[in-house]
């Protein structure tokens, strides 16, 4: 047998492999056949297929575009380079890919559906309208459209509509995956919870081993406070797999909620030991077969980074319970956690937002990156706190005055002054009875000796609030410095 027959070998055994779900072995073969001869396009695609299949999304990335380089009329190459852009959150590029594919191919309406995508974790949501109605003219039909669709009405609050689009889908096509998952997030969004988890009951009937769906319907009862309920649902998915990090780290959420904060603290430590020892199972996409074409429905990035998540968690819970090392062991664990953030931040990678309101930055949705700079804080890191929360500031297209108080409140522990007081008069512009605020910008007064301008913030705190003693304390010392200021006064002038 020569080495051209040889290399024939190798793909067909290649083949078999794949088909049996036997990723390395089938890369393996691929790759054997292709250092025998390395110009066979299409063995560079099926080497990119088995990657993506085995979630190595980078890898399956280089596997195409060796394709495309030796094959540029294949438009299939080009579609799937753009759809691994898209699971490597490289948006810009996965846009330029599938324009791309769509120029080489008119008439597949992929490449329009996968920039629905594209577009709406951009937050551009007009273009990826566009990029639907341009799907519907070349396939009305199309069950990828109304599913990426969807995704984009969810972002703007559109809830009612993302609904409607996703019944579509389904109707269309009701093996779209994930499709009753998704349609429940939506009722859930619309606040018909029960409605959300009678759909999320019905897709574990047809699948009761479907771990993302336990995992959704898990933090569906969290939010319909069924915290024993959810808490089963995430120990069953530990049947499953026992070192999903996800599913500890909600188990950990949920004895927090609870009160439990010795099984809290325990859960985010198994989460950060499994992250770091890279043992947990991820869940692999179903293998497609060679001539396989790029599903339609949205890639399906995680909700959350669980190691960035369980290190604020248990650090904030450590801060809190101040027993011991339990303070130095917490700064330990932020600062890993926002060098993490710096580096994100300096790569300056574009964000992904699943909404305006919930954009991930570092792995940490904006919600949970506020109660990072909260709980940095808390462990008197006022240096990293102002970084993160002028981060979710300028994130937020409404910064809530929770968070611009947490910002004026790490600019006042760095002794700026003066940015402080401009983010606490921001706050108050969004909410004109925030105490704490008015508190922190007299303060600011008395530390500048301006005792005039001081009582003038104290007297409109303590009306707002007439029982807080500490407004009573600080009003009783500028009296004293003030008195004391003007008898100053007096003696400089009779000298």
């Amino acid at each position: 047998m020569n080495d051209w027959s040889d290399a024939e070998v190798h793909v067909e055994r290649a083949h078999e492999l794949y088909e049996d779900g036997k990723w390395a072995e089938a890369e393996r073969e691929l790759r054997h056949a292709l250092s025998i001869n390395p110009y066979r396009p299409e063995w560079h695609f099926n080497l990119g297929l088995t990657l993506e299949a085995a979630g190595r999304y980078g890898a399956a990335f280089e596997a195409f575009r060796d394709c495309h380089e030796l094959d540029r009329e294949d438009h299939q190459a080009l579609l799937m380079l753009g759809v691994n852009a898209l699971r490597l959150a490289d948006l810009r590029g996965a846009v330029a890919w599938l324009e791309k594919a769509q120029q080489a191919d008119a008439s597949n309406a992929d490449a329009f559906v996968h920039r629905i995508e594209a577009y709406t974790r951009l937050g551009d949501h007009e273009q990826a309208e566009l990029m639907f109605y341009m799907a519907q003219q070349v396939n009305p039909e199309h069950a990828g459209a109304y599913a990426n669709m969807a995704e984009s009405l969810l972002a703007r609050g559109l809830n009612d509509r993302a609904v409607w689009c996703l019944r579509e889908a389904g109707r269309i096509d009701p093996g779209l995956p994930r499709i009753g998952a998704r349609l429940a997030e939506a009722y859930a969004a619309t606040g018909r919870l029960e409605r959300a988890r009678q759909l999320l009951i019905r897709e574990l009937r047809k699948d009761p081993g479907d771990i993302h769906v336990l995992l959704d319907l898990g933090c569906l009862l969290c939010d319909m406070d069924r915290l024993a309920d959810a808490a089963e649902k995430f120990r069953r998915v530990l049947e499953l797999e026992p070192d999903h990090a996800d599913a500890h780290f909600y188990l950990g959420d949920v004895a927090e909620r609870q009160g439990q904060f010795e099984l809290a603290m325990e859960e985010f430590g198994l989460v950060l030991r499994i992250e770091e020892s890279g043992d947990h199972a991820d869940s692999k996409p179903a293998g497609r077969q060679s001539d396989a074409r790029a599903e339609s429905a949205p890639t399906e990035p995680r909700r959350f980074s669980p190691m960035s998540a369980a290190r604020v968690r248990l650090a904030s819970l450590l801060v809190r319970r101040q027993r011991g090392e339990d303070l130095d062991t917490a700064r330990t664990l932020l600062r890993a956690e926002f060098r993490a953030f710096d580096q994100q931040r300096g790569a300056a990678a574009p964000v992904d937002t699943a909404s305006e309101a919930t954009a991930s930055t570092d792995g940490l949705p904006l919600p949970e990156l506020e109660y990072f700079g909260q709980t940095l804080l808390d462990a008197r890191l006022p240096n990293e706190a102002r970084a993160v929360l002028d981060r979710v500031v300028n994130h937020q297209p409404e910064p809530s005055p929770q968070t611009l108080h947490a910002l004026s409140v790490a600019c006042f522990m760095l002794n700026d002054q003066a940015a402080g007081v401009r983010k606490a008069r921001a706050c108050l512009r969004l909410d004109p009875k925030f105490v704490p605020a008015m508190h922190n910008i007299a303060v600011a007064c008395v530390q500048a000796r301006n005792y005039r301008r001081a009582r003038v913030w104290l007297t409109r705190a303590i009306e707002t609030d007439p029982d807080d003693a500490s407004l009573r304390r600080l009003r009783v010392q500028v009296r004293v410095r003030s008195v004391a200021q003007m008898m100053r006064g007096r003696g400089a002038r009779r000298k």
